[in-house]
């Protein structure tokens, strides 16, 4: 089978995947909204969490859109059992398109494991961005200002290794032959032939 195909072991890949990171996010959504409301500094404890369906789909299968399709599913899957309900669904897709966009600009050719340090970087820093805006980090003192961003780049970190771990596990069982694109799909130059004249 292509790489590029869809089939069904593709598509339970992905489900598996995302009902699994659903399940996670059920406590930890209650984790997070009460650390929202008494320890915002420890916020990215919690937050990282949320990107393992979306980078786990992004490491075991590489291939564009599943990062974005993992974190919906996620989403749907925790939904009826956290507090906010249905609207956690939004808050999972847009996780999943941030951690999509290093390797949109790549076209989707290059899975390296450091590019996956990239895209959790990125939502952490995203996520600094709006959350200094969102809780007005700066009125909150020093502490909370530097605590929230480097925790929330830790706790990307840690959540990406998790990701690349279980996905080089996964990968030794061999149940991913036939659907799992190669880690680098750029062309390559060839050296031009010299002219015999």
């Amino acid at each position: 089978m292509s790489p590029r195909g869809t089939n069904t072991r593709f598509l339970l890949t992905v489900a598996a995947i995302a009902v699994a990171g659903g399940l996670i996010g059920i406590p930890n959504a209650y984790l997070f909204n009460a650390l929202s409301f008494t320890q915002p500094w420890a916020l990215g404890i919690a937050a990282a969490f949320y990107i393992i369906p979306g980078m786990l789909a992004q490491a075991i299968l590489r291939r564009g859109g599943v990062g974005l399709l993992a974190q919906v599913l996620a989403g749907l899957a925790a939904a009826p059992f956290v507090p906010t309900g249905i609207l956690s669904v939004s808050a999972f897709a847009i996780l999943g398109l941030l951690i999509e966009i290093p390797f949109l600009v790549g076209l989707y050719r290059y899975w390296r494991p450091w590019l996956f340090y990239v895209s959790g970087a990125w939502v952490a820093a995203f996520y600094s961005l709006f959350w200094g805006v969102f809780y007005n980090t700066p009125s909150l003192g020093t502490f909370v200002l530097v605590m929230q961003p480097v925790l929330l780049l830790v706790g990307m970190a840690v959540a990406t290794t998790i990701a690349l771990v279980v996905a080089r596990l996964v990968e030794r069982t061999g149940v991913l032959r036939g659907i799992r694109a190669p880690e680098d799909r750029r062309r390559t130059r060839t050296a031009p032939v010299p002219d015999p004249s």
